[in-house]
């Protein structure tokens, strides 16, 4: 009989994961850094009026939780998702099992359970007194919605459980960082370069090694307006040499939630060059920070070979790396310690001295791009590493210089329902200020040339057509930057109907995917369109779009290859 051949082949049954390996049978633990979640002590329901479980549950959702930490999200992801999202979560089905109402299995999970839940973090109490914010709220609700969804994707819940809008008007209430004024970031580069001279003369800043690394980090984040996370964990070789200019070098972050390098050149002061004393530009400060850690790589565990920003820590504690909470301990204490306010002033009249983090320097330097761009907002997103739509959105203050010349690129014609329409001069006017022929006006005011958003005022031949000369635009999202855009009040039912679609969104694409295809679209009509029509028929009409969609959205269907 002959010798069966030897198999090179590993058997697909008998693979298991390093993390599959070191967990017992039954184990509901997710390790984090030195944290360790037990999804087990969630499966009681100690408040139950009867004899109850939540195993299964907690099974459950510690599978989706493991699941999303192996698709390689960030420690400090799955730090939120189990300390905010799931601990808050299942104090909710605590009270709830209180009541009677338990909460065994994602099966016994209604529409009406997960709005209870977000009247209920409405209520809980702050660290001070009263209770949280709305926007703290929201921000639990959706780690513990983003556990949720990964069930809902695995088709163990329904999407339908998700209330369309959980927080009315929490955008409203939410204030984020703002870019400095000129006179705030003049103020802090000031205290920041006296800072860096007495590093350069031997001293430390209060005698701390790690304010004087914070330092270095503060002022590359102001000339190169990068995130905090990459700058932290910017490696030894993240400058090169740029391959043609000798006086320039490249500077290379990974940016792991867009799982991509950006690249950005920089020009340094060479040791020839006499017209700079006290260089401070990127490539110089971070070749200064390379050799201030150089000593301690000996010393720092081998995780952190590769890491920048290491320092001795105080009371013999080992070398440690900077981390976001060290950041902002040591920016607190250089603006106490250069005594630096703002521009702003508190309630009782008094300067506030200055907030100071990586989001307002990345702010700050996004509004000087702009300016420097003479308002180019592909040159300034292109800088940040960002999308156009991302960039206008989150990084642009909008200065009084920026309001003066910002005008929504669409024609509102408010005037329409007023009977001035019917008049000659009315509509000759019109077809002045939309550089149309008479005739395209009386197609345009019939509704012959309506889009699924609004009207144009030239579907074919506008500036985002096919240009074909027979195929009509159905880029509904460009509509909202394109010069052929009209809105007239009886449109507002069919562009809300699109608004809240575009709102429903938001469970389907995830927050960060959201925000970068759509949140610029629902900001056009908040804030450009929405507040130069009557209140009373705004409100009339979105009512009336949410309850009852126009034909058009009422299913996502057209938004497939919308994008």
């Amino acid at each position: 009989m002959p010798r069966p051949r030897k198999s090179y082949g590993m058997q697909p049954e008998n693979i298991i994961s390093i993390e599959t390996a070191k967990k017992t049978p039954g184990d509901m633990s997710i390790c984090v850094g030195t944290r360790v979640f037990d999804f087990a002590q969630w499966a009681s329901v100690p408040e139950a009026i009867e004899p109850a479980t939540r195993l299964l549950l907690s099974r459950q959702l510690h599978e989706a939780v493991q699941e999303i930490q192996s698709s390689g999200v960030s420690q400090a992801t799955v730090m939120n998702l189990c300390a905010s999202g799931m601990r808050y979560w299942f104090k909710y089905l605590d009270a709830e099992s209180g009541k009677g109402r338990v909460i065994g299995c994602l099966a016994d999970i209604v529409p009406r359970t997960v709005e209870r839940y977000t009247e209920w973090l409405k209520q809980q109490p702050a660290r001070g007194k009263g209770t949280i914010s709305i926007t703290s709220a929201r921000a639990i609700y959706n780690t513990t919605k983003t556990v949720l969804m990964n069930r809902v994707r695995a088709g163990q819940l329904g999407i339908g459980v998700f209330p369309q809008i959980p927080f009315p008007n929490a955008d409203r209430a939410y204030v984020g960082h703002q870019a400095f004024t000129q006179g705030e970031i003049e103020r802090l580069l000031i205290a920041l370069l006296k800072d860096l001279d007495m590093i350069r003369s031997g001293n430390l800043p209060s005698g701390s090694e790690a304010a004087a690394m914070t330092v270095y980090l503060l002022l590359i984040a102001a000339r190169s307006g990068r995130n905090l996370t990459p700058l932290l964990e910017m490696s030894r070789d993240a400058i090169t040499d740029h391959p043609l200019k000798p006086d320039m070098g490249v500077l290379q972050l990974y940016k792991r939630r867009g799982f991509k390098i950006h690249r950005q050149a920089f020009r340094y002061h060479t040791t020839d060059d006499e017209s700079a004393s006290v260089p401070s530009d990127v490539v110089t400060l971070y070749r200064e920070a390379l050799v201030r850690s150089f000593p301690l790589l000996d010393l720092a565990p081998k995780t952190m070979h590769d890491r920048v920003w290491l320092y001795r820590a105080k009371g013999n504690r080992g070398v440690k790396t900077l981390n976001a909470s060290n950041i902002d301990q040591q920016a607190t204490a250089l603006v106490a310690r250069h005594q630096i306010f703002g521009d702003r002033r508190a309630s009782n009249g008094l300067p506030e001295l200055l907030k100071v983090n990586v989001s307002r320097l990345r702010k700050t330097f996004a509004t000087r791009m702009w300016q420097l761009s003479n308002g180019n907002l592909f040159k300034t997103a292109q800088l940040l590493g960002n999308s156009t739509r991302m960039t206008d959105s989150h990084y642009l203050a909008v200065t009084p210089e920026m309001e003066r010349n910002h005008k929504f690129v669409g024609r509102i014609l408010e005037g329409v329902m007023t009977g001035q329409v019917n008049e000659q001069s009315f509509r000759d006017d019109l077809s002045a200020q939309l550089s149309i022929e008479p005739e395209k006006v009386d197609l345009l005011l019939s509704g012959a040339l309506n889009t699924g958003v609004a009207r144009c005022s030239d579907p074919i031949n506008g500036r985002f057509a096919p240009r074909n000369g027979t195929t009509n635009c159905q880029r509904f999202l460009h509509c909202f930057r394109c010069p052929n855009q009209v809105v007239i009040e009886s449109d507002l039912y069919r562009l809300f109907s699109f608004y809240w679609l575009l709102i429903k969104e938001r469970g389907l694409l995830g927050k960060s995917r959201w925000n970068s295809v759509y949140a610029w679209v629902i900001r056009v009509i908040d804030n450009d369109i929405t507040p130069l029509f009557d209140p009373v028929v705004v409100e009339r009409e979105k009512h009336r779009a949410l309850a009852t969609p126009h034909p058009m959205w009422r299913d996502r269907t057209l938004l497939g290859g919308d994008e």
